[in-house]
């Protein structure tokens, strides 16, 4: 509450008195991209309970600021507004429960969602609290002066924020002579900045458009997933491709390096021979020098960490794209393991696509069939794409596997066979070269194998294959939205986390 329970004012000075509170907040709110720097991209998404007194009136500052919001509620809404305290007195009086209602149903009001299922009346507000820490990127708190804090109460939520080192706008509420005397305070760690996407994708953010769904958010979630699509793709494949084109430098210099240098000590006992000798020396030194620029460079330029970067961004804009009007929160999205500068595009993505899909007419049942023509079916759904990325990787495994079988075991005749021959014969010298050059190629061949993580994407293909077989059916089976629902998290969670898993190997992988 933002007045002492014992406050002699009366009911029209209460009103009055409450409004200037809010006025003085929806001020504050509207400073806010001003006060923490954003840029023209950056747009705002209120999160909070509609708990009787300071939430209610954030939510009406929301609203007439126009800035989209989502409700957590520690129960379901019916109970939660007719729940009462532990002195057995309502929290919502009837006035207050009307007007939660009214707000619940303004058209700013995106997504509403139970986060707590604890039988404890406490539990709950402290389950809510820290979803809502979770999910924030700024904390702000409007409390009465010298209110007493409590668990699951507005202090612990400051206190949390500050010891996250979340910027926390904390704002104090004291009663003098009947009117609301208001301190700020701000509570900023010295690093913090707005939250960005990655440097190679920040060209496709869009400026929130008031004409949007939801006011304050892009106009058109499915152009900025389709920037984010397209960029991240176009970014992944070209650092791909550098990487693979190093890899087949850097190995096939230092093989090339060993044949020289082969060569050389093989002419070093001819007369006449030292200029050839020191041609050949030279050129072994120019390939290995190549073969360490590259892979120094490689490794400095982190490039494949952007490139999983890259690629697990395109993948979760590609993911979100393909639920057409679903309105859910994505939140297998925060459960899996992506690198936390990820954290803001998927922010964005979960709002984007409640804000675009509230209130969807469309039937489930096109959106399943969208969703399994262009997620699961045809030549470009995943299960051709995996069928097809697990023989690729099975036959480059089998060349790798073959290649250094095949040159093991002719090293090991070549050096069987130098026994046979007399030390200066034309045969033993090949032999010898061969016996020292085939183990380097066979290395070789085990170290591209294991740089373009062969062995793991074969095992890893396969298993998503038969589970994406496995689970089609179900699709076909479900019988209403939430079966449907529940299957399309669960196989999205599925891909994504491949994904994921993919990036946390690649990221700290070179060319062994």
């Amino acid at each position: 509450m933002l007045l002492e329970a014992d406050s002699a004012l009366s009911g029209d000075e209460r009103a009055a008195y409450v409004r200037e509170v809010g006025e003085r907040l929806r001020a504050l709110l509207a400073e806010l991209p001003g006060r923490l720097k954003w840029q023209a991209h950056h747009f705002g998404c209120g999160i909070s309970q509609v708990a009787i007194g300071a939430d209610l009136l954030f939510t009406e500052a929301c609203a007439v600021l126009g800035i989209s919001q989502r409700i957590f509620l520690p129960q379901a809404r019916e109970e939660y507004l007719s729940a009462r305290g532990s002195d057995g007195s309502p929290d919502f009086p009837d006035d207050g429960k009307a007007e939660a209602l009214r707000l619940l149903a303004s058209p700013h009001i995106i997504h509403e969602r139970v986060v707590s299922h604890s039988k404890d009346r406490i539990c709950r507000f402290e389950d809510t609290n820290l979803e809502i820490l979770k999910a924030s990127d700024v904390i702000v708190c409007l409390i009465r002066a010298g209110a007493q804090g409590k668990r699951g109460g507005t202090s612990e939520l400051l206190d949390y924020g500050k010891a996250l080192g979340k910027p926390v706008l904390e704002i104090q509420v004291h009663e003098v002579d009947g009117r609301p005397e208001i301190m700020e305070k701000w509570h900023v760690p010295g690093h913090w900045a707005p939250p960005e996407l990655p440097e190679d994708l920040q060209g496709a953010t869009i400026a929130g458009d008031m004409s949007a769904p939801s006011p304050g958010v892009p106009a058109s979630s499915a152009k900025y997933l389709d920037a984010i699509q397209t960029m991240g793709s176009a970014a992944a494949d070209w650092r791909q491709s550098v990487f693979k084109r190093a890899a087949f430098v850097v190995i096939g210099a230092h093989l090339l390096a060993t044949l020289f240098a082969l060569l050389a000590l093989k002419m070093s006992g001819g007369e006449g021979g030292h200029g050839m000798v020191d041609l050949l020396l030279s050129v072994e030194l120019l390939l290995l020098l190549a073969g360490f620029s590259v892979h120094f460079a490689l490794h400095h330029s982190h490039i494949v960490r952007v490139w999983a970067v890259c690629r697990l961004s395109a993948e979760i804009s590609r993911s979100v794209s393909s639920l057409r009007g679903l309105h859910v929160h994505l939140e297998h999205l925060f459960k899996l393991p992506f690198p936390a500068t990820l954290r803001p595009l998927l922010r964005t993505v979960n709002v984007l696509n409640l804000a675009s899909t509230k209130g969807s007419p469309e039937p489930w049942e096109e959106k399943r069939r969208h969703y399994l023509e262009s997620r699961m079916d045809g030549p470009d759904g995943q299960i051709a794409y995996y069928r097809h990325k697990y023989r690729d990787a099975v036959n480059k495994l089998r060349w790798a596997s073959r290649i250094f079988n095949a040159a093991t075991v002719t090293a090991f005749l070549a050096t069987a066979g130098k026994l046979l021959f007399h030390p200066g014969a034309v045969p033993s010298g090949v032999l010898g070269i061969c016996a020292v050059l085939l183990p380097v190629l066979a290395v070789g061949a085990l170290s591209l194998a294991a740089s373009f993580d062969l062995e793991a994407r074969s095992h890893t293909y396969q298993e998503m294959l038969e589970y994406l077989q496995k689970i089609r059916p179900l699709f076909a089976a479900a019988k209403s939205e939430r079966a449907f629902t529940h299957l399309m998290l669960q196989t999205e969670s599925r891909l994504l986390g491949e994904t994921a898993n993919w990036a946390s190997r690649r990221s700290f992988t070179g060319v062994t």
